[in-house]
């Protein structure tokens, strides 16, 4: 999808020249996306055209961790209790 921005002149002046821009605003939507939980990190890797391990130093570089609560432990400990009961 291509979506046309207005940037502020006082954003758009240190961008002047920048040929990375495009994939600075991808990337600020994708971290808006994961935070809000509404991407998951496959999701942005693959919106970003990356490999799940390319994806990962990615997600270190910017400081995101994982969006993991209690929800999300709770089912893996169900999950595992599933998988010792039946061995």
């Amino acid at each position: 999808m291509q979506v046309l921005v207005d940037i502020p002149d006082s954003l758009a002046g240190p961008l002047k020249g920048d040929k990375d821009v495009s994939r600075k605003v991808g990337e600020a939507l994708a971290v808006e996306g994961y935070l809000s939980g509404a991407l998951t990190r496959g999701q942005v890797a693959e919106s970003l055209g990356m490999t799940f391990y390319e994806a990962e130093g990615w997600f270190v570089r910017k400081g995101l961790r994982r969006n993991y609560g209690v929800e999300d432990l709770e089912a893996d400990r169900q999950t595992l209790d599933r998988l010792f009961a039946a061995s």
